[in-house]
């Protein structure tokens, strides 16, 4: 294609690309350098500190959030502010604006009281993939027994096949993004499977599938986002964290599980083996 507009080219000759192409690696970044630059010094938004895909504006027309996942964007706020932020949008990119109901995987179901956070592909794909392994299976009323911990396969143990190790990784991974938006009560479960996606046995794969049988059997678990009537214009943050001490059989390092509330609602938990022997 050079040659056709260029003419003649030799080795040296370098071409200076003007505008980016999508699906390269760096449009992501150019994208965002662009649409922030717009937010903060067109339409004054404020980049937050912690998060630099998270903006938000106070003004006259009232309050609003932006937060941006490549070239998905949603916005929350009031209704005028809304409107406002479109128009003002529309003056630089072509937008397309709807009822949130879908973003970054998720289904949101919207409430009187507040948010419901699903994520139903995703079962649903877990379905379809250990169908034949989970039909048989008992329904349970936990993800894994109570004090359950992975460890590293011993001698005499049998190791899975090549094709159930890369079921079991793909097991794994589904639950993984579960956990991270919408399941945070399969976070201590999810957490020990994850030590043995390179080499797991019978036993590990079995405990996995009771785990995938219990996030099907609960596929109308949702995560509730609702904050309490009277803290709805107070500011307030709550934690909650347990540790079990010297709970992983192979290293004697401690787990330790955290939720974290915001006016009630529950934002942010994580289940972590911790780093050092204490």
């Amino acid at each position: 294609g050079f040659k056709e507009i260029l003419g003649e080219i030799n080795d040296d000759t370098i071409c200076e690309l003007l505008k980016t192409i999508y699906g390269l690696v760096q449009a992501a970044l150019m994208w965002y350098k662009k649409i922030a630059g717009i937010l903060v010094d067109k339409l004054k938004f404020k980049k937050n500190r912690k998060d630099p895909c998270l903006f938000y504006k106070k003004d006259e027309h009232g309050e609003i959030v932006i937060c941006l996942y490549v070239d998905d964007s949603a916005m929350m706020g009031d209704d005028v502010a809304l409107k406002k932020t479109e128009a003002d949008l529309k003056e630089h990119f072509t937008v397309t604006c709807e009822e949130l109901k879908k973003y970054v995987g998720c289904d949101y179901l919207v409430t009187e009281k507040g948010i419901n956070l699903h994520q139903p592909k995703l079962i649903q794909r877990i379905k379809e993939k250990f169908a034949d392994e989970l039909k048989d299976l008992p329904t349970k009323n936990t993800p894994a027994t109570a004090g359950y911990t992975v460890g590293e396969m011993k001698e005499g143990d049998q190791a899975i096949t090549q094709g159930e190790q890369s079921k079991f990784a793909s097991g794994v991974g589904f639950c993984g993004y579960l956990v991270k938006h919408s399941r945070p009560e399969i976070s201590n479960a999810t957490r020990e499977h994850s030590k043995q996606l390179k080499g797991a046995n019978y036993g590990h794969y079995k405990n996995l599938l009771r785990l995938l049988k219990f996030v099907v059997d609960t596929e109308g678990a949702m995560l509730r986002m609702e904050p309490s009537e009277i803290l709805k214009r107070l500011f307030r943050l709550k934690g909650v964290v347990d540790t079990g001490f010297a709970t992983d059989v192979d290293t004697r390092r401690s787990v330790t599980g955290y939720l974290i509330y915001f006016c009630d609602a529950l934002i942010a938990w994580k289940s972590r083996l911790q780093k050092n022997v204490t």
